[in-house]
């Protein structure tokens, strides 16, 4: 067994947490503001537009309430925190927009964020199946775009 002996008046106490004065400890704590705000704006959008996706039909009130939602959420959070959030407002904002785009734009958006990977495999693949639940040459076409034809619970007949 190896003991190891230390000698107290050797070692140093440091506290970057704590500022002790007359040896009380304070009270409060500083942390900085903008970052902390924007990681509560950061999971906030993430979990929309999680919440988004797991959406089985969407008709356009639906859409539109979900825009309304969110424009209400973030009006909120920028009034209390005396911030402004563009990058995330802009995540959750493309995101519900995709709903009102055509075939054609919504192939050409699903593309792009293919490649930027800004949503999830998943959330991409849900909205597909939401946007294009009765179409399903469009549906099939994209989800193979995104690389999950196997992922169709469709059945099929060999011949």
């Amino acid at each position: 067994m190896l003991v190891v002996k230390h000698a107290h008046k050797n070692l140093q106490q440091q506290n970057n947490l704590n500022d002790l004065n007359d040896g009380k400890i304070a009270k409060e704590v500083t942390l900085p503001i903008e970052p902390l705000w924007n990681s509560v704006a950061h999971v906030a959008t993430h979990l929309l537009v999680e919440g988004f996706s797991n959406v089985k039909k969407c008709s356009a009130g639906g859409r539109a309430l979900m825009q309304l939602d969110f424009t209400n959420f973030m009006s909120l959070l920028e009034l209390i925190s005396t911030l402004k959030f563009p990058e995330h407002r802009s995540y959750v904002d493309g995101f519900i927009k995709a709903y009102y785009f055509s075939n054609e734009q919504f192939e050409e958006w699903i593309e792009t964020q293919k490649n930027l990977e800004q949503y999830s495999a998943k959330q991409l693949t849900n909205l597909i199946q939401c946007v294009c639940v009765s179409d399903k040459r469009t549906r099939q076409k994209l989800l193979s775009l995104l690389g999950n034809a196997n992922n169709l619970n469709t059945s099929t007949t060999s011949t």
